[in-house]
C-alpha cells in the first residue's frame, strides 16, 4: 500500500434553533443547519457504506501529491480540521482533544493530543464552523439510551448545547446522515466510504477505503488500506488541500 496519510454566537445560535423548532416543519430547520455547514446533500441521497467502528492512527492525504501520510499514531477516531488548517480535532474515547499539526510541503508533523473536554456518550465530531471557530456540532447520546442528537460543543467554556429536534422521520435521516461519512459540499467536494472485498492468502476479506471527489474529477481512493484493514471517517480541509481519515495499519 502506499503510503508518504453563518455559525452566530452560542447564546444567538441556540435562541435561533429554539425558534425554528417551535413550528413542527422541522425540516427546514435541519436543511439550515446542512447549509451552514456547506453540505448541500440531503439524508435521502446517501450512497455511500456506513463506516465501521474505526479507531485509530490519523492519517493526512494530500491532494496535490495523491500520497497519504500518518499524522498521529493512537487509538483516535473522528478527526476534523478546525478552520485554521493547522489544528485537529478528534476523539480518544469520549475525549475531545486538540493536536497541533505541521503540513507544509514534505514535512508532517503532530504534537501532543492535548485534552479540551471529556463528553460522556460523545459519538462525532462533525463540523467546525469556518467563522466561528470555538463551535462545533457533535453527534452524541449523552443520556446513552441509543437515540443520539446533535449538539454544540463551544470550545471556549467547554460547554454543550444540544440542539432540539423530534421523532419525525426526517429528523431520524439527518441524525442518520450526521452518523456517516458521506458528504456533499457546495463546490461540488465529495466524501464517501466503500465497503470492498478482497483477496488476502486465497481468503475473501473486508476493507473499507475513504474516498475522496473533487469537482470535475473521478471518485479517488485516498486510503488504500488492503484485505483486513478497515480505513474511515474521511474529513476535508477547507481549502480542499487535505483530508484527515482514520486507519490502523
Amino acid at each position: 500500500m502506499r503510503r508518504t496519510s453563518y455559525l452566530l454566537p452560542l447564546i444567538v445560535l441556540s435562541a435561533s434553533f429554539a425558534t425554528a423548532a417551535l413550528p413542527q416543519k422541522t425540516e427546514g430547520f435541519w436543511a439550515k443547519v446542512l447549509k451552514v455547514l456547506g453540505i448541500t446533500a440531503t439524508p435521502a441521497n446517501q450512497k455511500g457504506d456506513e463506516d465501521p467502528t474505526v479507531q485509530g492512527d490519523i492519517w493526512v492525504y494530500k491532494v496535490d501529491s495523491k500520497l497519504a501520510s500518518p499524522v498521529k499514531q493512537g487509538n483516535f477516531s473522528s478527526p476534523i480540521f478546525l478552520p485554521s488548517g493547522n489544528v485537529v480535532l478528534a476523539l480518544s474515547g469520549e475525549k475531545v482533544v486538540k493536536i497541533d499539526v505541521v503540513l507544509e510541503g514534505t514535512q508532517i508533523s503532530a504534537g501532543t493530543a492535548a485534552e479540551l473536554a471529556t463528553i460522556p456518550g460523545i459519538i462525532r465530531l462533525i463540523a467546525v464552523q469556518s467563522d466561528a471557530a470555538d463551535q462545533v456540532l457533535i453527534l452524541t447520546d449523552m443520556d446513552h439510551d441509543n437515540c443520539p442528537g446533535v449538539a454544540v460543543l463551544n470550545l471556549n467554556d467547554r460547554s454543550v448545547v444540544p440542539l432540539t429536534h423530534t421523532n419525525s422521520k426526517e429528523d431520524g435521516n439527518l441524525i442518520d446522515y450526521l452518523r456517516r461519512s458521506e458528504r456533499e459540499y457546495d463546490d461540488g467536494t465529495k466524501l464517501e466510504v466503500r465497503m470492498e472485498i478482497k483477496k488476502k492468502d486465497g481468503k475473501d476479506l473486508q476493507a473499507v477505503n475513504a474516498y475522496l471527489k473533487l469537482p470535475g474529477k473521478d471518485y479517488a481512493n485516498i486510503s488504500r488500506c488492503p484485505a483486513g484493514v478497515n480505513c474511515g471517517q474521511p474529513s476535508v480541509s477547507n481549502d480542499r488541500k487535505y483530508v484527515l481519515f482514520v486507519g490502523k495499519v
